[in-house]
């Protein structure tokens, strides 16, 4: 008896030390997270170079991609919410989406699949389309297929090169239907073209 309640004591004194040397580990990547952010922080809001700034979130990145899962998820929702709304040029946009892509975790996918579907810039849509084939998530088809209803080419064709690449049987009716509707688009351009 006076053993078995001492292996209790053993294992739940070694219980306890896993949840501390858990923690502890916990608030190491807090801490190392909140200290990449403000890095960050400090540094865009010295600059106004898109290509300066990349270089700042790739380096915001790289420090989230070695933390755990939740602390890449607040990563990916801070780059979306704060960073990528406050940028006014394209080329700011685009530098936030290549980060979220960069970050490589799924909790990226709904801001990009927002930015396809309504930044108002087409350059940034394809941009948006082409990391979401790069992620192969299957999760990022319903904004594929949406895009392909776009009335820019280059987004339907970024559309298209994403779904090629990430392959889905679920994908033939969306597809079926652009290949509809750019025979549709060609004939009547040629029967304008011929009637004039």
């Amino acid at each position: 008896l006076k053993r078995e309640r001492e292996e209790r004591r053993r294992k739940e004194q070694e219980k306890q030390e896993q949840i501390k040397a858990e923690r502890e580990r916990l608030k190491a990547q807090q801490e190392t997270l909140r200290k990449a952010l403000l890095d960050f922080q400090k540094a865009i809001g010295t600059r106004k170079d898109p290509g300066a700034m990349a270089d700042d979130l790739r380096a915001l990145v790289e420090t989230a991609k070695g933390l755990d899962p939740p602390f890449r998820e607040f990563t990916a929702k801070t780059l979306a919410t704060t960073v990528y709304a406050s940028q006014t040029v394209p080329a700011g946009r685009a530098a936030v989406l290549e980060a979220l892509g960069n970050l490589g975790h799924a909790s990226a996918l709904p801001y990009l699949a927002a930015a396809l579907a309504r930044d108002p810039d087409s350059s940034i849509r394809v941009t948006a389309a082409r990391i979401l084939a790069e992620l192969g998530d299957r999760q990022a088809l319903p904004a594929l297929h949406e895009a392909l209803k776009s009335n820019d080419p280059a987004v339907v064709r970024a559309a298209l090169t994403g779904l090629a690449r990430i392959e889905s049987s679920s994908s033939l009716p969306y597809l079926m239907t652009a290949l509809e509707a750019v025979s549709n688009r060609s004939r009547t351009f040629s029967s304008s073209t011929t009637t004039k």
